[in-house]
């Protein structure tokens, strides 16, 4: 099963900075990466965190994967809409057993 792509809450990762007291070069320090891509993490909307990446920031921040990543706006979209065709597939089943079943069908 394809891993539906998450986002990182930049929100959530700007104000942890703010409580922690962490700058983002202590934090590309702990995380082992550079300053500049601390900042594209922080301000670029289209940068994905590696694996590995967040995995670090989880350590680091003490944060729940819940709290500190979310599905992509598209990904709830398209979560939605596969629910929605596999509720149709599951009614039009039972509506073609129904019928297969019926008393004078055969």
């Amino acid at each position: 099963m394809p891993v539906p792509p998450l986002g990182l809450r930049r929100d959530v990762l700007q104000a942890w900075l703010r409580i922690s007291g962490y700058t983002q070069a202590e934090l590309a320090r702990a995380l082992k990466v550079s300053e500049g891509r601390i900042s594209q993490l922080l301000h670029l909307s289209k940068e994905e965190a590696s694996p590995r990446l967040m995995a670090e920031l989880l350590r680091v921040t003490g944060l729940t994967f819940d709290q500190l990543f979310s599905l992509k706006p598209e990904s709830r979209l398209m979560a939605k809409r596969m629910k929605q065709l596999s509720r149709l597939r599951r009614m039009r089943r039972r509506r073609a057993r129904r019928l297969w079943t019926s008393p004078g069908t055969r």
